[in-house]
């Protein structure tokens, strides 16, 4: 797509959203740097583009923005921190975070960002107090949340696939407090906003299906069993829909758990053997061992 055409439909997006150029680009990009990209002056990078269109609601994937050699090495690297936190080599995962942060970590906001909250997630799986990880999470969403001091967004608010994959993770550590009230309430408050922002489905499926996944959890310690199991099918059918292997597997958990205690023993294990099996793929075998717990030590983290 040419860069005038990307400029006009971000422009265009804005200002169905009522946005200011100062308040859609905050933490992304600057109000200068936004205003050559709607007037088509500049192209802008994969991240930020990503971060303007989610904040503003958009698919992204209908437009074509090409990788830097820069950006391609990031994503290489940060793919590489997240399949060794998800098979808890945290030795590994901190040479490589040491490396993010010496090659990436620097003044713009969105690479500071990004790797503030997965340093907090590795905190978080090395089992460091869950008020700290609340404290580093918050602090990194005040990088691209203007005037963000604690606790959840405005009910208006547009946020970016990063920002809502730090609330679902404040939610986790609150609940490691015990604070499961609070836990939910943010929970609940993340489900609502793809519900009521509707946005499209194959972006929802990079990042709801967890959070369905951690809503259906709270649900069943509930006792609230057909909304649980409600949410955790809309999560699979996502996952299945859009080719989202990781969260199927929590979810696949999920699912068997509920039906266990629904009586529902036989529907229960296929899903437990379903889920079994895509968690030794991935390698996760922290999470495959407290697959069958009903009580559940902790909720899904999201990086």
């Amino acid at each position: 797509m040419a860069t005038y055409e990307i400029g006009e439909r971000i422009k265009k997006a804005r200002e169905d959203c009522g946005m200011t150029q100062e308040e859609l680009a905050y933490g992304i990009c600057s109000a200068g740097t936004l205003s050559k990209i709607e007037n088509g002056v500049q192209v802008p990078n994969k991240k930020t583009f990503e971060s303007l269109m989610q904040r503003l609601g958009e698919p992204e994937y209908l437009y074509s923005i090409h990788l830097s050699r820069n950006e391609v090495q990031e994503m290489k690297l940060y793919r590489q921190i997240e399949r060794c936190l998800q098979r808890e080599d945290m030795i590994r995962a901190e040479q490589l975070l040491k490396q993010y942060q010496d090659s990436f970590a620097g003044t713009k906001r969105l690479e500071q960002q990004s790797y503030q909250a997965i340093l907090a997630f590795c905190h978080a799986k090395q089992g460091a107090a869950p008020a700290q990880v609340i404290e580093e999470l918050e602090a990194a969403l005040c990088l691209t949340m203007k005037g963000y001091r604690s606790g959840l967004p405005g009910k208006s608010k547009r946020l970016t696939f990063e920002e809502v994959s730090i609330l679902n993770n404040i939610a986790v550590q609150y609940y490691r407090m015990g604070e499961r009230e609070k836990s939910f309430s943010y929970l609940k408050w993340l489900k609502g906003y793809f519900e009521k922002n509707e946005l499209d489905e194959e972006e929802q499926a990079e990042i709801y299906p967890l959070i369905l996944c951690n809503y259906a959890d709270m649900l069943h310690m509930q006792g609230k069993l057909k909304e649980a199991r409600k949410a955790a099918r809309r999560g699979i059918w996502l996952c299945k829909e859009y080719a989202q292997t990781e969260p199927l597997a929590y979810l696949l958990g999920s699912m068997a758990r509920i039906l266990l205690s629904m009586g529902k023993r036989g529907e229960a294990e296929e899903y437990f053997k379903q889920a079994e099996c895509l968690m030794c793929i991935m390698g996760s075998y922290g999470a495959l061992k407290d697959l069958r717990e009903n009580n559940r030590e902790s909720l899904s983290l999201m990086l």
